[in-house]
């Protein structure tokens, strides 16, 4: 009977550790220094398609979003959660882009590198996310009404800095058919695809490191495209590529291109409204 009881035990803690411990992480990125003051949101991708937050497995794609708005409820002074990506090399990156849309209202996500113990990672920004939600008490309408009132004397938040890209991302992204014409008429612009292999592509042509310089530094915005059946060690080869060079022109003092992820939100409004981006 203490033998079974061992085995069960054995079992359950590997169900929850063997994720962990299979995931091959893409090699690659820098060192980060993270504050222990600051929260952490952490999700595991396996080549299985299985995904984790911590040791709990997820069962909905949902379950992302709830389970990010939860941790950031339950230590809301530590700020908006970091979110560490903790993916296989053979995860299908349609799947990581899928999940990735289910972080609200994140900006910066770190794809974590080499090992899953360490604090390696490349920080990209989110593009895929589309779900900008935040959790709302439910208050009576007389609590609402007291709220709002002890809210109004304040002065409202100061706008946004006016830089161009932040025009350009809220026209893209307004569901204005006009207004996206517009913007991608008044900004020169290229778009690359991620294909299989690792590599990187522009009309069909495979770009070797020099090549893909130029279109960085000649363009105001790159757009990345995804081919099917790519890989997520295919997506993270090609962010590290471009932040490289990014980085290099940025200490030059040159000119680099602002890079917009084509994401499975983003594709799907385009295509709704006859928009082909070239």
């Amino acid at each position: 009977m203490k033998n079974i009881f061992l085995l069960i035990l054995l079992l359950t803690v590997k169900g929850f550790t063997q994720p962990k411990n299979e995931i091959n992480l893409p090699k690659g990125g820098k060192d980060i220094e993270i504050k222990s003051t600051k929260s952490l949101y952490s999700l595991y991708l396996t080549k299985n398609q299985e995904v984790f937050n911590d040791d709990e497995r997820l069962e909905y794609f949902q379950d992302v979003n709830y389970t990010f708005l939860s941790q950031f409820d339950k230590n809301i002074s530590m700020g908006i959660p970091l979110v560490l990506i903790y993916a296989d090399v053979k995860t299908p990156f349609k799947f990581v882009s899928k999940v990735k849309s289910y972080i609200p209202n994140h900006r910066w996500v770190f794809y974590m590198t080499e090992n899953i113990e360490g604090l390696k990672a490349t920080a990209f920004r989110n593009y895929g996310s589309a779900k900008y939600l935040d959790l709302e008490e439910i208050l009576t309408a007389e609590e609402e009404e007291n709220l709002l009132a002890e809210e109004f004397p304040f002065a409202p938040p100061m706008p946004p800095p006016n830089w161009w890209f932040v025009d350009f991302e809220k026209k893209l992204f307004s569901g204005n058919k006009a207004a996206i014409q517009n913007a991608l008429n008044e900004y020169s612009h290229s778009v690359l695809t991620v294909s299989q292999n690792k590599a990187l592509k522009h009309d069909n042509i495979i770009l070797n490191d020099e090549s893909l310089k130029n279109f960085i530094q000649a363009n105001q915005v790159l757009f990345l495209n995804f081919d099917d059946g790519i890989f997520y060690e295919d997506y993270i080869d090609a962010v590290q590529k471009i932040k490289n060079h990014q980085i290099a022109l940025e200490k030059n003092e040159q000119d680099k291109a602002y890079i917009i992820e084509v994401s499975l939100n983003l594709k799907s409004q385009l295509e709704e409204m006859d928009i082909e981006l070239n």
